[in-house]
């Protein structure tokens, strides 16, 4: 069981070095699908034949009669382990990775070929990994936003009228029809004057005065959508709403002084953080002093930027 010419670890030793609370296989199984890790190449599975556990050591004829249980062990690199007592976030698993990097730094010495061969192919790895989970978490993003796109105005009504058709073929016709009306009477209500008046009423929330924006410690512009254009300033350009903050962030800026962070992710092309800088310098003259462009949501955009 070697990787690259080194000797893999049990990480059933790992887990017992760790003191991991939870049951091994359910641990071990739950961080690889966390990391992402793959088999035949972070790790090998190993089965083995174990003795059984005895209730008592004074029953015999029980000790005869037990079967061996299938043992499954999970062989793992020695970056795999390292990754794996990162993961826990205690003093025990930053003490055993100090230990597999000591180990390391000897291979290094004694074996510097294979050593070398051995980091390249976890630098790729590492960037695999970073790929697949942006990938991921980028999906996860979309699906969110169609999933509430489905379920608020209008499309909702939308939806509740597919449902109502689908009930209607399938010869449940009163409830198909109950369900359309009230399909069309939540988008009467919906588009009906007075209900914008109530959604938008922010009387009773009085504005603040540039004395209390001084009070601040810098102005956070979260991304608001952007959109490929033809242009000849650039190939992406913010929309409406992303406009019009970039337009009062830099009214605050120029009459406080206060400095500006810009935050937003973007699937395709520039991102919304880096694109607000570069409109804000471009269109109002105005400079941007942190730039956050990994957050997809307002909690990515707060999470991302507590540390800035």
């Amino acid at each position: 069981n070697h990787f690259n010419g080194v000797s893999g670890i049990n990480a059933r030793d790992v887990h017992r070095f760790l003191k991991v609370g939870r049951d091994y296989s359910t641990w071990i199984r739950a961080r690889i699908k966390q990391a992402g890790f793959i088999e035949n190449q972070d790790f090998l599975i190993v089965e083995n034949l174990s003795s059984p556990e005895l209730a008592s050591t004074n029953n015999k004829q029980l000790s005869t009669m037990a079967r061996p249980q299938k043992l499954i062990d999970y062989i793992v690199s020695l970056d795999m382990a390292k990754h794996l007592c990162l993961m826990e976030k205690n003093e025990i698993g930053r003490a055993i990775r100090q230990h597999f990097i000591e180990a390391e730094k000897q291979l290094r010495t004694s074996s510097p070929a294979i050593y070398k061969n051995t980091l390249s192919k976890t630098i790729e790895r590492l960037e695999s990994i970073d790929r697949n989970k942006e990938m991921t978490d980028a999906i996860k993003a979309q699906f969110g936003k169609l999933l509430t796109a489905l379920i608020a105005p209008p499309l909702n009504t939308f939806v509740l009228l597919i449902i109502a058709a689908i009930i209607y073929c399938v010869h449940f016709k009163k409830l198909a029809k109950f369900i359309a009306l009230i399909s069309f009477t939540w988008l009467y209500i919906m588009s009906a004057p007075f209900t914008g008046l109530l959604l938008t009423d922010n009387d009773d929330i009085p504005a603040l005065t540039l004395d209390e924006y001084k009070q601040a410690q810098a102005i956070v512009i979260l991304g608001g959508g952007s959109y490929p254009t033809k242009e000849l300033y650039a190939e992406t350009a913010s929309g409406a709403p992303q406009l019009e903050r970039l337009r009062y962030a830099a009214f605050l800026q120029k009459e406080t002084g206060l400095p500006i962070l810009t935050t937003g992710y973007s699937l395709i092309g520039i991102s919304e953080g880096d694109l607000m800088a570069k409109e804000l310098n471009q269109f109002f003259n105005v400079p941007t002093q942190w730039i956050e462009n990994k957050a997809r949501n307002t909690e990515e955009n707060a999470s991302f930027t507590k540390n800035i």
